[in-house]
């Protein structure tokens, strides 16, 4: 495990774990397809951030059973077991320090135009007396922690509206720092979804809804795959 360590929270792409708003928004094919390639998206932009640690916590499906379908190389992952939006994100906090991370920053999918730098910066700026957060006008995009900061998420409700505003005043109130990178947007409709497009060269974005989703690529490898975990 490397000092640096980000976190991914994936659920398989079925429709039962797809976002409602995404859901009601586009409809739950063209939905799922969307929350496919917010997650490609991301992945991608994590494997470029340098001398990190990649930990995914995944919850599989039949269809799904590992994440071929995010990385033909097939990346490990931590089995998701725990149901709790809250305690799965502690646990993995808990997890990656006690693997040996010094810094660890979770990151989510739903804001696709979160830049390498910002990641990089929020490591950078990363210490016993400083929280990391990446702003939107609803839920953070990154947050990140070292051990010294982890009893922060005791008081954290990953679930409520207004979850950006509530972490910053949750650091407030245990007498932290918090140092912000650039705000962005989350992609929630139609609106933000011309965003995305439109920042992209075309042909650059999948938006694939012609095709199907991806069935599982049938693969020789261990049987316990889903237990194990990706360090880059």
């Amino acid at each position: 495990m490397k000092d640096n360590c980000l976190i991914f929270i994936i659920d398989a792409p079925i429709s039962e774990n797809i976002d409602s708003e995404l859901k009601k928004a586009f409809g739950t094919e063209r939905a799922a397809h969307i929350y496919m390639d917010l997650l490609n998206n991301s992945y991608k932009t994590a494997k470029n951030i340098p001398n990190t640690s990649i930990i995914i916590s995944y919850k599989s499906s039949t269809k799904h059973p590992d994440l071929t379908w995010l990385d033909e190389d097939d990346p490990g992952f931590l089995e998701a077991k725990i149901k709790n939006l809250n305690e799965r994100i502690s646990s993995l906090f808990h997890w990656s320090f006690n693997a040996g991370a010094k810094k660890a920053v979770l990151l989510a999918s739903s804001s696709p135009e979160v830049k390498p730098d910002w990641i990089e910066k929020s490591f950078n700026l990363l210490n016993e007396e400083t929280v990391a957060i990446g702003p939107t006008d609803e839920k953070p995009y990154l947050l990140g922690l070292t051990r010294n900061n982890l009893d922060l998420l005791e008081e954290i409700n990953f679930f409520t509206g207004d979850l950006t505003d509530d972490i910053y005043e949750k650091i407030k109130k245990h007498r932290l720092k918090q140092e912000s990178q650039p705000k962005t947007y989350t992609l929630k409709g139609e609106e933000t979804l011309r965003q995305w497009m439109e920042s992209k060269d075309s042909g650059s974005y999948l938006f694939a809804q012609k095709h199907p989703l991806k069935e599982h690529k049938k693969r020789e490898k261990k049987k316990n795959h889903s237990t194990n975990t990706l360090f880059k």
